[in-house]
């Protein structure tokens, strides 16, 4: 493993301890049923940036969140009936991931999880990946797992080509 793939794990790993686990956790809370939680990349033009990496969440009552009726749910439109079952019928928390920037910061930690070629006007299906898997523990913690596959490691702490004004909240 070279030092950049080092210090780019390191980035993402302290990345999901500092934002995507508070993040998840957070949405845990009102729902004692929900158990896990899967974060899926893209990548792909938007607004100013034709690199941008954007993300999704599907949240689930199952052990294991259900990837394909999550993302049959955000190409519909329609509440996920699989993975929130007799729950509240929410496909992502309300607000946004602190410290997440689709322009700057998330293209060198998770551009190398996304998809080639992809574009706004795909369906989530064909676009996105699943990446992180977040489950609630017993005792009360979140944790995370990396589960995503790095397709493009050449990607992988890229700088962003957008040298505009950061989005990051």
């Amino acid at each position: 493993m070279s030092k950049k793939t080092r210090d780019m794990s390191m980035e993402r790993a302290r990345f999901i301890e500092e934002h995507a686990i508070p993040f998840v956790a957070d949405a845990f809370r009102p729902d004692p049923a929900l158990r896990s939680a899967l974060m899926l990349v893209a990548q792909y033009w938007c607004d100013e940036a034709n690199d941008a990496v954007h993300y999704h969440m599907i949240f689930s009552r199952l052990e294991r969140p259900d990837v394909a009726a999550g993302l049959a749910s955000l190409d519909d439109d329609e509440p996920d009936r699989i993975n929130l079952a007799g729950g509240a019928q929410y496909k992502v928390t309300d607000g946004w991931m602190k410290g997440w920037d689709d322009n700057g910061g998330a293209i060198p930690l998770f551009a190398a999880f996304c998809r080639e070629g992809c574009d706004q006007e795909m369906a989530a299906s064909e676009a996105y990946l699943p990446c992180v898997m977040f489950r609630r523990h017993p005792d009360g913690t979140t944790r995370a797992e990396i589960i995503g596959e790095m397709i493009r490691p050449w990607l992988d702490g890229v700088e962003p080509e957008w040298s505009g004004d950061s989005e990051a909240n």
